[in-house]
């Protein structure tokens, strides 16, 4: 019953608007004067007796609109605030209509510049609100008590001018003020007496059926008429019906997905709502409201279908995701490994070999094979960004340990080019920051190696700073520039060098070819840690970039972190029983090489099974466990050593060549310690530090 009510309602309250004449009626002065009385004494641009029907608001009276607006007399209502004191039967103040949640997306305050809005609603007898005297202004208002008061008092004159209008035009009679409120619902509305047949229609009801009028349906069957089979052509008992129902058992009902049948014999779906008539306490007949829902039925089964499209779609998509991460980490795994024996036998190459050519050839070598890593662990790193699996680890972070290393990693490729490569890092700078130092580390080395990539002369420059905010002592904001003399970028460049794959056109100036990823990584790991990352730059002259990262923790000097030794040497722990697990031959001998002269017993297995034989057997202290294998995996192998009474107690560290961050975690989570191929010796030397004793 809600809907009926509400139809009938809605309907009566214009009814009551359309007794008044006034929609559409010439200008009165009796309105006029209202409405300039507001407007000067308030000092408001505009006033206005602002009438609402179901499309449109009608000004009966206005003052200081615009030309265009004032000739329409009226708006859509689309652009009325009016509309809403209508709708609540409140005022409706509003200082700052951009900032209004009712309001602030209608056009009103775009097109016409209406931002403070005060008004009231015209209510009549009955309770009908018939629209509003307001007044408005085009800038931010905080409206008085004493304002806000006058325009209700002006209000009120209006409301009873209105009051007198519907008085005089009162004299339709009751028969035919129900036939304007049934006319005037939008739904078809029919009744019938105790025996079903029609008593009453409205016009709605009429179109909706496809008859040329009232006088076919009266007196008629309804059930017979309109409702005398289902949609599939099937006979619809009477005795089945809810409307017949409704005058039987004296029951409200409401159906939807059933149809009416029209004159020309085609079938439409309705909602409908059939209610028993009850006079003196014997029912007389029942009153049924439809409506066609065949709009709607199309609106839900297209939505349907969207969204059925949408699962479709995002279930390709996640498929697609699954796919691409299978590949990302079987890619890693493949590309990895022979790198691992690359990397690795290079370096223990080179304390063997003193011939100078040969050593040249040798740091060839190295150095592509360290470029290709560069590359490999670019375009994860992208991956894991678009996916949002990138996570930092802060920690302890010392600045100045960073900047020496990176001056030393850079000087060389500066002193070949004839570079001049600073270094300069504040006396004021913490010794320790809780920073993902790794990632930082990262980003520096991105912006000095594009520095020196794309400067020809002159010099490259890096600064770190911090800036202490006195407010909170304990945190300061870490500021890092990287400059250079180089070729300089154009205001286009700087608009696209952030994305991926996108390039300077000063990169076409070299011979050096990178993959257009290290700026975009750089700027998505500043942003991770809740900093911000900028470019400025003069073609021809040079460029500057800017990082600056808020709100980072000063640690005490003591969590610094611990560096890594200079000498690595196995021989500064206790000697060990080391099971080393890998499939791979070339990667356990690489391993064998990097232990050989220690006093280490080194024990070995190409594959899971053999692993855990050679651990029952053995007891290691430390086992060195690949994770892809045939057969049983490491993860397999490292269940049954560690449910294995003889054996539990070895320490097992994960070696794996994927970088996918979700296994990483996974892993970290069940292994005593992790490992990503290329292993280099300093990374095992960390690793293995925190499970073998110290020799002493």
């Amino acid at each position: 019953m809600p809907d009926r009510i509400s139809a009938i309602s809605s309907a009566d309250r214009l009814l009551a608007l359309k007794t008044t004449g006034l929609m559409d009626s010439e200008r009165e002065e009796a309105f006029d004067r209202l409405t300039e009385l507001a407007s000067r004494v308030l000092e408001a641009p505009v006033a206005l007796v602002s009438l609402v029907d179901d499309s449109r608001q009608f000004f009966k009276s206005s003052c200081g609109l615009p030309g265009a607006v004032e000739a329409q007399r009226g708006t859509p209502l689309s652009h009325s605030f009016c509309q809403h004191v209508v709708n609540t039967g409140s005022a409706l103040i509003v200082e700052n209509a951009v900032e209004h949640e009712l309001v602030k997306d209608n056009p009103a305050v775009t097109e016409l510049g209406v931002i403070s809005y005060l008004g009231f609603p015209i209510r009549v007898s009955g309770g009908h609100v018939l629209g509003s005297f307001c007044v408005i202004d085009t800038k931010i208002r905080r409206w008085s008590t004493s304002e806000i008061s006058l325009v209700e008092d002006l209000t009120a004159i209006v409301s009873s001018e209105i009051e007198l209008r519907i008085s005089r035009n009162n004299s339709v009679d009751t028969a035919e003020r129900l036939e304007l409120l049934l006319d005037s619902a939008g739904e078809g509305i029919y009744g019938m007496d105790v025996a079903g047949n029609c008593t009453f229609v409205n016009s709605t009801c009429v179109e909706l059926l496809g008859y040329p009028d009232g006088g076919e349906l009266l007196g008629k069957n309804m059930h017979q008429l309109i409702h005398h089979s289902h949609g599939d052509g099937s006979e619809f008992p009477e005795e089945d019906c809810a409307i017949f129902k409704a005058c039987c058992a004296r029951e409200v009902s409401k159906v939807s997905g059933e149809v009416f049948w029209k004159k020309d014999g085609s079938s439409f779906p309705v909602e409908y709502s059939s209610s028993p008539i009850v006079r003196e306490g014997k029912l007389v007949g029942a009153v049924v409201l439809f409506s066609d829902i065949t709009r709607r039925l199309e609106t839900e089964n297209a939505l349907a279908k969207a969204l059925e499209d949408a699962e479709k779609a995002k279930r390709r998509a996640e498929r697609a995701d699954r796919e691409k991460s299978r590949f990302l980490a079987n890619m890693s795994h493949e590309i990895r490994t022979p790198m691992n024996a690359v990397i690795g036998f290079t370096e223990l190459l080179g304390g063997y070999i003193q011939d100078a050519k040969a050593r040249r050839y040798l740091d060839v070598i190295r150095s592509s094979g360290s470029s290709l890593l560069n590359l490999i662990n670019d375009i994860l790193d992208l991956s894991k960004i678009e996916s949002a699996e990138i996570e930092l680890s802060p920690g302890p972070c010392n600045l100045r340990d960073m900047a020496s290393r990176l001056q030393l990693l850079f000087s060389q490729k500066a002193e070949d080019k004839g570079l001049r490569l600073n270094v300069v890092v504040a006396p004021d700078v913490p010794k320790s920051l809780n920073l993902d130092g790794e990632r930082i580390r990262q980003v520096m080395v991105n912006l000095l190696g594009n520095a020196l990539k794309f400067t020809e002369g002159g010099e490259v420059s890096l600064s770190i700073a911090t800036l202490k905010d006195e407010g909170y002592p304990e945190k300061t904001t870490l500021i890092f520039n990287v400059s250079d003399t180089g070729y300089g970028m154009t205001e286009e460049d700087l608009k696209k060098i952030f994305k991926p794959f996108q390039q300077a056109s000063s990169a076409a100036r070299t011979s050096e070819v990178g993959t257009g990823l290290g700026l975009s990584i750089s700027q998505s790991i500043v942003q991770l840690s809740g900093g911000k990352i900028s470019a400025q730059s003069t073609f021809g002259v040079g460029s500057m970039f800017s990082v600056r990262i808020p709100a980072v923790e000063i640690l005490k000097e003591e969590e610094q972190s611990i560096d890594t030794p200079a000498r690595i040497d196995f021989d500064d722990f206790e000697t060990s029983r080391i099971l080393i697990v890998d499939d791979n031959l070339l990667n356990r001998e690489l391993l064998d090489g990097y232990f050989a002269a220690s006093s280490h017993k080194l024990f070995f297995a190409h594959n899971g099974e053999r692993a855990v034989e050679l651990a029952k057997e053995h007891q290691p202290h430390l086992i060195l466990m690949d994770i892809r294998m045939p057969g049983i995996s490491g993860s397999e192998a490292r269940e049954i050593i560690a449910s294995s009474p003889e054996c539990n107690q070895a320490n097992i560290i994960a070696v794996t060549a994927s970088s996918m961050l979700g296994q990483e975690m996974k892993l970290r989570k069940v292994f005593h310690g992790y490992l990503r191929k290329p292993i280099r010796p300093h990374e095992l030397y960390e690793e293995i530090a925190k499970f073998l004793p110290q020799r002493k």
